[in-house]
């Protein structure tokens, strides 16, 4: 190197230094403080699984740079190199690259650095050039790098490209953390890395317990009505969790909860911060959904006469919208819906309602309308168009909805008419409210407002709830052969009922010749919700037929025939179609994973509908639960369900079969005199086959059965169970309860040592099982059937050994009651000696110690 070049070349790194310790690139470079207090969320440690991608993308407030630091600080305390940038709207793609390379500070970096520091100066064309030396700097690193960089929008379309040039050029070495308000065009790049981390709304906001730990850590203690208070007014949203709080010290005269406080403030933070860089189009958008809750595309072009898929689209890529379960309907995200509501007129809300009323009306969707035309001036127009739309609205299935319109409207509105009348009546009558679809059944009678037909369908729907199978089948039939053809919906129900008669009477072929009847019904005046119901009553005559993998197969279609159709999902048949397939799930033993999540959906949509299907869906978890080991986690959700049942005014009768998941939880627990009391409970005195076959659960006398030879076979008194599932194999059950039913003897039986037998049905039932693809469940519900021959020998030894004489049990029985032994061998003559002798051998029998102990372990082996 000549003397002028060594001059020039130091002369360079001269002014590169000056550059690279500029006032604007150092500020760019240091990280913000952390806030205090705040509440970490940073769950994933530095270690082979870390992700060499996080994207954090979310709307303004929601804790984007906070989340960042954590990282960044947690990198430093690994003793890595980090990088921090903070883009801002003044930035440029050269002052990024720039950062990149002096926070590197290798000697390669600042060599590349020489060149690119006056490309800052030069026009747009040197992209290109950029590019190149970033490609470069990329292949040059040889150590672990993390690099941070925060508010992405910022950035110029160079500066976005550089940055997908690091997302996807970036060595395994090097670590990113990137953070955003926005999607930029070209982000599918992101998607595709292989080690991504995306980090969204749902994550970033305060969970309860957060939010109840970031108040304590303010010096904020609240109760837990006035926790749940907040959260549904803010949603969890940092932001507007942090105005509330600076609006509750600044305040200090009002009350901590009073309503309204902060929302001033909020609603400002809302358009200077939140959707300031938004389109009029995008806000108005927010507005309408806010107010209507959710919506598609084809609504909305109805409320503004354009069409709105790309603002859409924009929104729910910034996160300010959610999908629904259905393709192309949204949602406002929830913290924000309440806050834009207050933002809308009544005038413009009524106005809003009033074209949504019409747009569902117009697509068969007439419960949906009701619900808006609440919100408006419309009372006086709304009872006629009731009346119009009576067969449309109970074909809807959106029982919830109407039992909302019935409460709202009342007696006054209703008697009026006796067609709203009768819908009111089958509304609670679908819904199970009994005693009040009894009083508007007994004042459509006193007023003679019935012909005939109409008559026997509400009365042969209200027998069958009432469990009077022979009358309601005779009323259902009588009313099919009366009611017109317009009447489809009532037809339709009346075929449902007697399909689920002729299930409970184990009569396959009649149930499945009703069933066809019902879906012809649906298929022909194109009511969808039903058919979707057809199809899941075909799905249970399939299961009883033993045809499991045909069961399952009809629930997937049902599930599908909904969400390909147009509008909100129907969620009362979705509801039950998801329970059920969770049930075929856990009985095959396929996908464990979901079921959470889909019984999660399913109960979710059984609530929104107000199905007491509900109680399957909580039932099968109970039993899981137990199958688990959480006994008392399963007694909780059954405790729940009944709970829920009795706010909405269900009569007992409809969710009596979950006594029987109650008895098999304590059956697990060992309890098994409280398992009895469950069954006392139950049958109160009557015999097994005299129970009822409710709806939700008409294998109810089938499950009892099984359930008590359980509980007779965990006892070890195996003559007592084979007394009782000999009997009910002697009736005519479905195959599947009748597979159950031959497991429990196969098992008694080898608890009487008669094990080839035993063998036999065993091996005759699992090929069938196996048939149907049933790998499980039995198992988990009844483990005691399924251990080798020496294990449940020794299983049932201490029960099987316990042959109390007749003399025994009368000793026995008196101590219970409490009598001593010299009062013993008075009421029973025998001499005191005697009495001593007996009770010795009964705590021998039972391998127990004393009176208590001999009482305790007599109840749980039902010997008392």
């Amino acid at each position: 190197m000549t003397t002028s070049e060594h001059y020039s070349h130091n002369t360079s790194l001269a002014a590169l230094a000056d550059v690279l310790a500029a006032p604007l690139l150092l500020a760019r470079r240091r990280p913000p403080a952390p806030l205090s207090p705040g509440i970490k969320r940073l769950d994933y440690p530095l270690d082979a699984t870390t992700p060499g991608l996080v994207w954090i993308h979310a709307p303004a407030g929601f804790g984007k740079t906070q989340y960042l630091l954590e990282w960044y600080h947690h990198w430093q305390g690994q003793g890595l190199n980090v990088i921090w940038f903070n883009c801002e709207v003044t930035d440029d793609a050269a002052l990024l690259l720039q950062a990149l390379l002096a926070g590197d500070g290798s000697a390669a970096a600042i060599e590349l650095a020489r060149h690119c520091w006056p490309l800052a100066e030069t026009p747009a064309f040197a992209a290109e050039q950029l590019e190149s030396i970033l490609i470069n700097w990329l292949a040059l690193i040889d150590r672990p790098l993390c690099v941070c960089i925060d508010n992405l929008q910022n950035l110029d379309e160079t500066g976005w490209r550089l940055v997908q040039l690091l997302i996807s050029r970036a060595p395994e070495t090097c670590s990113l953390v990137l953070a955003t308000r926005r999607a930029p065009s070209g982000a599918s790049v992101v998607f595709r890395h292989p080690a991504l981390l995306a980090v969204g709304m749902r994550q970033l906001t305060f969970s309860l317990p957060q939010q109840q730990r970031w108040l304590a850590e303010h010096g904020l203690s609240l109760d837990q009505d006035e926790q749940l208070l907040l959260d549904r007014r803010l949603g969890g949203w940092p932001a507007a969790l942090g105005i509330w709080l600076a609006c509750v010290r600044a305040y200090a005269t009002l009350e901590v909860m009073a309503p309204g406080l902060g929302m001033f403030e909020l609603q400002d933070y809302w358009l200077s911060d939140v959707v300031a860089d938004q389109s009029a189009e995008n806000r108005l958008l927010l507005q309408q959904l806010a107010v209507l809750e959710y919506g598609c595309e084809d609504l909305l072009r109805r409320l503004n006469q354009r069409d709105s898929s790309a603002g859409i689209d924009e929104l729910l890529r910034n996160g300010f919208l959610q999908p629904l379960d259905q393709a192309g309907w949204v949602k406002v995200a929830a913290p924000f819906r309440r806050l834009i509501f207050a933002t809308v007129t009544e005038v413009q809300r009524e106005q809003w309602h009033r074209l949504a009323f019409y747009w569902y009306g117009e697509h068969q969707q007439p419960v949906r309308a009701l619900e808006h035309a609440q919100k408006t001036a419309m009372a006086a127009e709304l009872a006629p168009w009731m009346e119009s739309q009576a067969e449309a609205l109970l074909a809807s299935l959106d029982i919830a909805g109407l039992i909302d319109w019935c409460e709202l409207a009342g007696d006054q509105v209703l008697n009026q008419s006796p067609r709203l009348m009768q819908l009111a009546c089958w509304a609670w009558l679908v819904s199970h409210r009994q005693r009040r679809a009894e009083s508007m059944l007994r004042q459509l009678m006193h007023r003679q407002l019935l012909d005939d037909a109409e008559l026997a369908a509400l009365q042969g729907y209200l027998a069958r709830l009432k469990g009077q199978q022979k009358s309601a089948m005779t009323l259902c039939k009588k009313a099919l052969d009366g009611l017109s053809g317009d009447r489809y919906s009532i037809r339709f129900l009346m075929c449902s009922t007697l399909t689920y008669l002729s299930l409970g009477e184990t009569d396959l072929d009649n149930a499945r010749a009703w069933n066809r009847r019902a879906m012809q019904l649906a298929r022909q005046h194109g009511g969808w919700a039903l058919e979707a119901l057809a199809m899941f009553d075909q799905a249970r005559i399939e299961l009883h037929r033993g045809h499991l993998e045909f069961s399952l197969d009809l629930i997937d279609a049902g599930i599908q025939l909904l969400r390909d159709k147009p509008g909100r999902i129907a969620v009362v048949p979705m509801g039950r179609l998801m329970v059920y397939r969770a049930f075929l799930l856990w009985v095959t033993h396929r996908h464990p994973d979901t079921l959470p999540d889909l019984l999660e959906q399913g109960s979710r949509y059984c609530r929104e509908g107000a199905d007491v299907m509900i109680c399957y869906g909580y039932g099968l978890q109970a039993m899981i639960a137990a199958s688990d080991g959480h006994c008392r986690q399963a007694l909780d959700l059954l405790d729940e369900v009944e709970r829920l049942m009795h706010s909405w005014g269900v009569e007992s009768a409809s969710y009596l079969w979950l006594i029987l998941v109650k008895a098999n939880v304590w059956i697990s627990q060992g309890k098994h005199h409280r398992a009895q009391g469950c069954l006392v409970e139950l049958l109160q005195g009557q015999p097994v086959a005299h129970l009822p076959r409710p709806e939700v659960f008409p294998l109810l006398p089938d499950f009892a059965a099984a359930t008590q030879a359980r509980l007779y076979l965990v006892c070890g008194r195996f003559h007592d169970c084979l007394a009782e599932v000999d009997e009910w194999l002697r009736c005519n059950s479905s195959p599947m309860i009748m597979m159950l039913i031959q497991l429990i003897r196969a098992a008694a039986l080898r608890g009487c040592n008669q094990i080839a037998e035993s063998q036999h049905i065993f091996n005759q039932v699992g090929h069938q099982l196996r048939q149907e693809g049933i790998s499980m469940s039995f198992k988990a519900w009844l483990p005691e059937l399924y251990a080798p021959a020496r294990e449940a020998e020794s299983a049932f030894a201490t029960t099987a050994r316990v042959q109390l004489s007749e003399r025994e049990h009368d000793v026995l029985r008196k101590i219970a009651e409490g009598l001593s032994n010299q009062e013993i061998a008075s009421q029973l003559f025998i001499s005191l000696h005697t009495v001593k002798t007996h009770a010795r051998k009964i705590n021998i029998k039972l391998g127990v110690k004393n009176r208590t102990q001999a009482i305790h372990k007599a109840k749980e082996l039902l010997l008392l």
